[in-house]
């Protein structure tokens, strides 16, 4: 289960780059963070983005896993996930939910 309940587009803590809740294997979580970071720099919408995190994920997944990428900078949920795929991170003051549903 991953909540997350954003009222504001402000991160909550001063360093974001430390901020995240997540049970994703480090590597991978690395690896889909450099690939944000990439896509933030280059100034895409924020639909483009979660396109682009979620097409990452699906590939390295070999295909064969369905998974979600919500990308946003005010929006609050509840999911139920697969257990080890789960993550919510800020880039910048954008916030990235990635998850694959049960």
């Amino acid at each position: 289960f991953l909540s997350i309940r954003m009222v504001d587009s402000k991160p909550p803590l001063p360093n974001v780059s430390e901020y995240e809740m997540s049970d994703i294997d480090s590597h991978l979580l690395r690896e889909v963070k450099k690939v944000a970071k990439e896509a933030a720099k280059e100034r895409i919408t924020k639909g483009k983005m979660a396109e682009r995190i979620k097409s990452f994920l699906d590939i390295k997944s070999g295909g064969d896993s369905v998974w979600c990428c919500i990308v946003g900078s005010q929006f609050g949920g509840d999911v139920t996930y697969q257990s080890g795929t789960g993550a919510t991170f800020f880039v910048g003051e954008t916030i990235i939910m990635i998850f694959r549903p049960k």
